[in-house]
């Protein structure tokens, strides 16, 4: 017999054609690259070439390769190709001479493992596939078996076909993946989020917009200062592509300045005032902004743009002013850039990615129909009092941001209480805060400090984002069903949030499904769709895609690439993901 083992874990860790043919591949060296474009044939010439340099190593009984392997589970999946066909003839002819007649032959072998998988030559191939069913159900098998057998034919109708190009999804169950899963589309109000705020102050002028420390503002007044500063930086030359950074401290000006950008038609490039000086001259010098809003408090590193002090008095008498009534002469288009943001590189140089107002727009019209709206029933239909105590510089930000947009009351939380999560957990309990955007591990260290306790005003809605949940932290979050908790998942390079779940939907950890007019795609390496439970690299593609990152066209093409399952692009996340059932 030949025997051909799965180490524990591989079936869930191969890629579309390769999960399906391991019986051909899963004793290949490591050193053995496959190419998309490799025909079947040498794919097979290859695995024989291969298997038959280890025939001197197949000696090895199980107990000696578990010893020498050392560790106790090697293997969830065993292949066995039964090299002794039963010679029906020879049979029967040995038993006349005994006098004895054969009516009849059944072998029957039990299987020790999750899943085995015997071939059985004769006149014709046949194969046996066993499996334990407290640990595979029926309908995986039955699925597993058909792929199995859907590669064989590709095998003996095409043997010259690229192994990039063999279809082993099902039909049905391909289009269910690649369509009904990301059938997410909603009509979009075609607004930019500056839209969207005007309407919000037309609507509840007098209500509590922004609140930083004793400073309170409501719709009209907040509004009233972005529009003032939004009429000097038109008149300073600001207009739709043209780039203002903003480097101001955490306070309510902050938050009128990037307001102030967008109203005047211009893309807003916040920077971080605590990274290294170096960083901040680069993004500087990458972006080209046409201004630099900051105060004299600030120390910036020197800048080839104009820097504009709002705390001067001259420039403060300046904007002061100016009008605060809406803009009507900016031509805002939804294909224009909102925001330029740069990632960490901790992958090599930062990356400045532009985000576009479309894609801000169809973000809040998701969060405003969902998260929002769904916390202002939870707290018996009020406006929602909202955290934001993530960096501006950070675009998870516009989770806040956005919900102010909504109508909602936004409390902008100062650097000293942010940075604490002691004083954090206090603020929310004596505000009564009902929204947080946090990161897991932060998310943590506020449950420790009482962020969920029942007597002291826990919030409607958490929601996770940044960094992978742990199962301890979702334990905690089931355990409080009177906060709608929420785990989101998204790159830079989709507008903030791409998929999402709540998580009393799921036991353990999941990062969920795209959200509106969002698609996910799990694909092996050749781009084929991975089957449900196979890990495959997560693509995305839908309106929040961003434009591409600045002046590198090269890069972007790498990663913003053609989408093979309509128009337009996707986005290569890198990350490997599997569907769930």
């Amino acid at each position: 017999m030949l025997f051909g083992v799965t180490v524990a874990g591989r079936p869930a860790e191969l890629t579309g054609v390769e999960s399906m043919v391991g019986l051909f591949i899963n004793t290949l060296p490591a050193r053995v690259r496959l190419s998309p474009w490799q025909s079947l044939t040498d794919l097979l010439r290859t695995v024989q070439t291969e298997q038959a340099k280890l025939l001197d190593h197949q000696y090895l009984g199980l107990a000696e390769v578990q010893q020498l392997a050392g560790h106790g589970e090697l293997f969830d999946t065993v292949l066995v190709f039964e090299n002794y066909p039963l010679d029906a003839d020879a049979l029967a002819g040995a038993a006349r001479t005994a006098d004895l007649r054969v009516v009849g032959t059944e072998g029957h072998d039990p299987t020790h493992y999750p899943l085995a998988l015997a071939a059985l030559p004769g006149a014709d191939l046949r194969f046996r596939i066993e499996h334990r069913p407290e640990l595979i159900d029926d309908t995986a098998v039955a699925t597993l078996a058909e792929e199995f057998l859907a590669v064989l034919r590709a095998v003996a109708d095409d043997p010259d076909r690229p192994v990039g190009r063999v279809e082993v999804l099902d039909p049905a169950v391909r289009y269910r993946m690649v369509h009904t899963w990301n059938a997410t589309g909603r009509p979009a109000e075609n607004r930019t989020v500056i839209e969207q705020l005007e309407r919000q102050v037309a609507a509840t002028p007098d209500q509590t917009a922004l609140v930083f420390g004793s400073t309170r503002l409501t719709y009209r007044e907040l509004n009233g200062r972005i529009n003032r500063l939004a009429h000097h930086l038109v008149a300073a030359g600001v207009g739709p592509e043209s780039t203002v950074a903003i480097a101001l401290p955490r306070t309510e000006e902050a938050v009128i300045a990037l307001f102030g950008v967008l109203k005047a038609g211009g893309a807003y490039l916040p920077l971080d005032l605590d990274q290294p000086a170096a960083r901040l001259r680069f993004q500087l010098t990458d972006a080209a902004p046409v201004l630099v809003l900051t105060t004299s408090a600030v120390d910036l590193p020197e800048s080839p743009a104009p820097i504009l002090q709002l705390d001067c008095p001259a420039v403060a008498a300046e904007v002061a002013a100016r009008p605060d009534r809406d803009l009507t002469d900016v031509s805002l288009r939804p294909e224009n850039t909102a925001y330029l943001i740069y990632t960490s590189g901790s992958t090599g140089r930062p990356k400045g990615v532009l985000i576009e107002h479309r894609s801000l727009a169809n973000l809040y019209e998701d969060h405003r129909d969902g998260m929002f709206a769904d916390g202002s029933t939870r707290v018996g239909g009020r406006r929602l009092r909202v955290a934001l105590a993530a960096l501006l510089s950070f675009d998870t930000s516009w989770e806040g941001l956005l919900a102010l947009v909504a109508g909602h009351e936004l409390h902008l939380i100062d650097d000293d209480i942010r940075r604490d999560a002691e004083l954090l957990a206090r603020y929310a309990r004596e505000h009564r805060l009902d929204l947080f955007d946090l990161t897991p591990a932060y998310a943590e260290e506020l449950i420790e400090n009482g962020l969920l306790d029942p007597d002291g005003h826990p919030p409607a809605v958490v929601m996770l984002g940044g960094d992978a949940a742990g199962a301890g932290l979702w334990d905690r979050l089931l355990a409080s069903p009177a906060v709608d908790s929420h785990n989101i998942y998204g790159p830079t390079e989709f507008t903030v949030d791409a998929l999402g779940c709540r998580v009393r939907e799921s036991a353990t950890p999941v990062i969920g499904r795209p959200l509106s007019n969002t698609r996910a795609y799990v694909l092996d390496g050749y781009l084929q769709p991975t089957a449900v439970g196979v890990a495959g690299e997560l693509y995305l593609a839908g309106t929040g895609l961003a434009r591409g990152y600045l002046g590198r066209a090269g890069l972007t093409a790498g990663r913003f690439v053609a989408c093979p399952f309509g128009s337009g692009r996707m986005y290569r996340t890198g990350d490997v993901v599997r569907w769930r059932a």
